[in-house]
């Protein structure tokens, strides 16, 4: 596996874990706010769903804080943009064309794809790198003293007045963060595995989807038992 396939594989998880934990808390709360036989199924469990709700929340604050981590020992999403422009040899034609062709005689389709495919630049990453500052900004602002006050230390000030903090906070905001987050991964992917240019405007985060249909038929499956 090779350093840009490693970090992108690294960094998938990071963006995924932060967006089904964040997901996860936000279908359990919609669905409660909107079907009182599940919010009754949670407040029979209230003990349960608490510590579940808080765990999710803390999961999410700490994976985010890793994502945008500035610390040059620490894998972030900054660390994944430096290593795509190190090692910019990996995006070449040639290294695409080896991994279309795979390891056995080359299809023979190969040679007109590869006619269409783009060859990456150290530039391509830097419009990606301002966007990450900007968002990087936002992070620093509003969600990293929520991470670092209320759920990786705890806050003398904040123990009382934490919805201080939180009142900063935007879902929709959230949202976009991490739309924006995962459509790195897919620009980088694109780039890397198919010669494909995009925009990250192409990718659109399902993420949401697939999280409330499970979230929902867990609860389903837990209603009998409960009732």
């Amino acid at each position: 596996m090779t350093a840009v396939e490693s970090s992108l594989q690294r960094y998938l998880g990071e963006v995924e874990l932060a967006a089904y934990t964040f997901y996860l808390w936000k279908s359990i709360n919609d669905l409660a706010l909107k079907e009182r036989t599940i919010l009754d199924l949670l407040n029979r469990n209230a003990l349960s769903w608490q510590v579940m709700m808080h765990s999710l929340q803390c999961t999410f604050f700490i994976s985010l804080g890793r994502i945008f981590d500035r610390n040059s020992k620490s894998f972030s999403v900054h660390k994944l943009l430096g290593t795509c422009k190190e090692k910019i040899h990996e995006f070449s034609k040639e290294q695409v064309r080896s991994r279309k062709g795979g390891h056995g005689p080359e299809p023979e389709w190969l040679d007109k794809y590869m006619a269409n495919t783009y060859e990456a630049t150290v530039r391509d990453f830097d419009p990606i790198e301002d966007d990450v500052a900007k968002w990087a900004e936002v992070f620093k602002r509003i969600y990293q003293p929520i991470r670092h006050k209320v759920f990786a230390h705890k806050d003398l000030k904040y123990i009382d007045a934490s919805h201080s903090l939180f009142g900063q906070s935007n879902t929709c905001e959230v949202e976009d963060m991490l739309a924006f987050l995962y459509a790195i991964q897919r620009y980088i992917f694109e780039l890397f595995y198919n010669g494909k240019k995009c925009r990250l405007t192409d990718f659109q985060h399902t993420g949401e989807e697939r999280v409330s249909a499970d979230v929902r038929s867990l609860l389903e499956a837990l209603r009998p038992i409960q009732s």
